[in-house]
């Protein structure tokens, strides 16, 4: 069986997640430094959308470079492909680079979520780009569940 992992970095102002190029989101990552300081490649072959539920206003899904209040993560996400992804499973991790401040990294990194077995829905929950969406959902309990960022200050990836 073979385990695919996806590393979303997620924290309370600055996420980074999904947008409607695979280009675009490559670059902002790589502008941010994450691959790096990371410690991992990152050459993206599917869009991902990370969606925060809201009680007031529509939900919010994420885009390269967008930065959401603290209040607009309270979560937890939902997740989603763009394209073809094969049926998974897969593994998803929230981690914070910037913990506890964007220029002391001596707690990093803090991770938000971290699940596994998850695999695309077989019918489509819409389309970006042409692309067909599936949602992505998992069969077993999260090794540790979605817990929101609480930056002490500053933006965070």
């Amino acid at each position: 069986m073979r385990l695919n992992i996806l590393v979303i970095l997620s924290a309370a102002y600055l996420c980074l997640a999904q947008d409607r190029n695979l280009q675009t989101v490559k670059q902002t990552f790589d502008a941010a430094n994450i691959p790096t300081d990371l410690g991992a490649p990152f050459n993206p072959s599917v869009l991902l959308e990370v969606t925060f539920p809201e009680n007031d206003t529509a939900p919010i899904t994420l885009h390269a470079g967008l930065q959401v209040p603290r209040n607009e993560t309270a979560g937890p996400p939902t997740f989603a492909f763009a394209g073809n992804v094969g049926s998974g499973p897969f593994v998803v991790a929230m981690v914070d680079l910037d913990a506890p401040s964007p220029t002391d990294h001596s707690n990093s990194q803090v991770r938000h979520f971290l699940g596994g077995n998850f695999r695309p829905s077989a019918s489509s929950v819409g389309a970006v780009e042409g692309l067909q969406v599936h949602a992505l959902t998992n069969s077993t309990p999260a090794v540790s569940e979605f817990k929101q960022p609480t930056p002490t200050s500053g933006i965070h990836r």
